[in-house]
C-alpha cells in the first residue's frame, strides 16, 4: 500500500512536471526538460520496483499456501498414524 501511494505520487508529479512546461512557453529550458526526464525516469523506476513487489507478493503466497498444504498433509497423517495406534492398543486389550 505504502508503495502504491509512492507510485501514485511520482506519476502526478511528473504529469504535473509535464503540464506545467506544456503551458508555459512553447520552448522548454534546459532545467525544464531535465526535471521532465528526471520525473520520467522516477515514474517508471517506481512502476517497475511496484511490478517486482507485485510478483515478489504472488510468489509468497504461494509459498503459504503450499505450506498450508504440507501442513493438512502432516495432519491427516498424523490422524491415521493416532488412529492405527488406537486400533492397536484396543487389539491388544
Amino acid at each position: 500500500m505504502k508503495l502504491m501511494k509512492r507510485f501514485m505520487a511520482l506519476t502526478l508529479a511528473g504529469l504535473f512536471a509535464v503540464a506545467l512546461l506544456a503551458s508555459c512557453s512553447s520552448n522548454p529550458s534546459e532545467e525544464e526538460i531535465k526535471v521532465m526526464e528526471e520525473s520520467k525516469t522516477a515514474a517508471l523506476s517506481a512502476e517497475q520496483e511496484y511490478q517486482v513487489k507485485q510478483k515478489e507478493s504472488k510468489d509468497l503466497e504461494n509459498q503459504v499456501k503450499a505450506k498450508e498444504r504440507e501442513r493438512d498433509a502432516a495432519k491427516r497423517e498424523l490422524e491415521a498414524v493416532n488412529k492405527r495406534l488406537e486400533d492397536a492398543k484396543s487389539k491388544t486389550e
